[in-house]
């Protein structure tokens, strides 16, 4: 005999909407794509797709147990209430430090294992799932008076809280973390990501296989690298009278044993650069071999919780190692891929298996905005700013021009029919605050209270943006001043974005100096776009 749900609560319709086809095959997708397609194909799309696919049917998750409890709203009221809180959870869990260790502690008490959340405030493109989400839920609401069989829903309920709980737990990886050279090979150990193996180039390090042979057997034919640990070094200052030193990595060149080559920094701990120091007197002297400057330390710091963070390798030199085949190539693990000294002196960064060298500087290939997605986010908040701003300047002046007022100011009577100028006002607060909180995203505990700040003043701004440019454009004469209020925001955003991935790709060599120039750029394009909006079109 089937069971059925017979009630127009708010748990049948999300049940409903669990049992959907829709539904299920985001269960499905997310199951597949954290235990398979992100080992198997990693990337910006596996990173993203279980984003989407979780916060399309996590809603409905949540309204059985909220309507479980609380079952005196509607359904309409319980659907809001989930939908609110996955959004407000999600973004402070990938854009707040605050949420993202709490969402990571909650889940790690859950499923009994080390789960971190990784922040990362362009995943907040998966919010874009709830819209057909919440779709989905409307439709259930319509078909409420409907039964639902039990057999249908329980199955769906069990396998959505599966895919919940059952999302891969996310170590931290220590990437490449040893190298051996034997017989002009190099082999390079690696662990993390729930894999660990080894591989092994015949070229120098430039291209990587997977070695399927005996481990035993990867014995070094030349020098091993040689770790003296931390010790305590005198100051000379009363108040701090010991120091402790970093940890130093060296080898001995086998052709030459008065080369010798050393490091001391990392990239995760160093405050300034990273450097492999060589010497040519059996280490009475040094001189820096690989020297990443203080300039370029910035990218690499924002670039870390990308590639370096929870979810990547452990930085810094971490093996070193001398090819004893008379080429004196020298390689070192760096946790993201390997260095690779040739025999000119030059130094270049490999990627081993799925291991991305880190560069200090932007390629085409690598991900441009994700160390400069704090400063994204503020341009954003700019760009709102300077689209209200142009459209208000521009309306005024095109008001005065064409004889809406009298005294050289727009009359409210007439004017205010074409641009609202209250709404203008409250755009540009919210400009204003966006462009104020977007530095703080990510920067420390009241990460979460700014984005509840960010994200209703974005939403506001732009759609007043939207509603005084149609307005605008509604009347012939004011059609300058509502294009360029547009133009003005496009412009604003990609205008100033455009200097900092010049700095990205090292073009401009010191953040601050790219920091100035953007905004010199910004203020430009809004004086441009002001005096376009102001004049008449012919």
């Amino acid at each position: 005999m089937t069971a059925y749900f017979n009630n127009r609560s708010a748990v049948q319709v999300a049940l409903r909407a669990l049992a959907h086809p829709a539904s299920l095959a985001a269960i499905a997708l997310l199951l597949l794509n954290d235990h398979f397609l992100k080992t198997e194909i990693p990337g910006w799309l596996t990173g993203k797709l279980s984003d989407f696919a979780g916060l399309f049917f996590f809603p409905f998750l949540l309204a059985v147990l909220v309507g479980s409890v609380w079952k005196r709203p509607t359904p309409l009221t319980v659907g809001k209430l989930a939908f609110a809180t996955t959004a407000v959870w999600f973004a402070a869990a990938k854009a707040t430090l605050l949420g993202h260790q709490l969402t990571s502690e909650f889940a790690s008490v859950l499923l009994g294992a080390n789960v971190i959340i990784t922040p990362d405030p362009t995943d907040l493109l998966a919010l874009l799932s709830l819209l057909p989400a919440w779709l989905l839920w409307n439709r259930s609401m319509e078909l409420a008076h409907a039964p639902i069989s039990a057999h249908a829903v329980i199955p769906a309920v069990v396998v959505a809280a599966l895919g919940v709980m059952a999302t891969s737990p996310m170590e931290e990886s220590l990437g490449v973390y040893q190298i051996r050279t034997m017989q002009g090979k190099s082999f390079a150990f690696h662990e993390g990501r729930g894999r660990h193996g080894i591989e092994f180039s015949s070229d120098h390090g430039a291209t990587w296989s997977p070695y399927l042979g005996d481990t035993a057997a990867l014995v070094s034919d030349g020098p091993v690298a040689l770790m003296t640990p931390s010790r305590n070094e005198p100051t000379g200052d009363t108040a701090m009278p010991y120091k402790l030193t970093p940890p130093v990595l060296s080898i001995q060149h086998p052709d030459s044993p008065n080369v010798w080559y050393r490091s001391t920094s990392s990239w995760r701990h160093s405050a300034d650069t990273l450097h492999i120091d060589r010497s040519t007197d059996s280490g009475r002297t040094w001189v820096a071999d690989l020297l990443i400057p203080p300039s370029r330390m910035e990218y690499v710091a924002r670039s870390e919780h990308s590639t370096g963070g929870t979810e990547g390798p452990t930085l810094g030199v971490r093996d070193l190692d001398i090819f004893n085949d008379g080429s004196g190539v020298v390689i070192a693990a760096a946790g993201a891929g390997v260095l690779v000294r040739d025999s000119n002196g030059k130094w270049s960064q490999y990627s081993v298996n799925r291991w991305e060298a880190l560069r200090p500087e932007a390629t085409f290939r690598t991900f441009l905005f994700r160390p400069i997605q704090q400063e994204f986010f503020a341009l954003i908040g700019l760009a709102v700013l300077a689209g209200h701003l142009t459209g208000f300047v521009g309306w005024r002046r095109l008001a005065a021009t064409v004889g809406l007022a009298g005294n050289g100011s727009p009359n409210n009577g007439e004017s205010e029919k074409i641009f609202g100028a209250k709404t203008g006002a409250v755009g540009l607060l919210c400009g204003l605050l966006m462009s104020l909180t977007g530095l703080s995203l990510q920067s420390d505990l009241t990460g979460l209270l700014v984005l509840m700040l960010y994200v209703p003043a974005g939403i506001i701004g732009l759609l007043f943006l939207v509603r005084n440019a149609l307005r605008l454009g509604g009347n012939r004469l004011f059609r300058q001043a509502s294009r360029w209020s547009l133009y003005a925001t496009a412009l604003s955003l990609i205008a100033p974005l455009l200097v900092f991935v010049l700095w990205a790709f090292g073009v401009i060599e010191w953040y601050r100096h790219a920091l100035i120039a953007a905004m010199i750029v910004w203020g430009g394009v809004v004086g441009f776009s002001i005096n376009r909006a102001g004049q008449t079109s012919g």
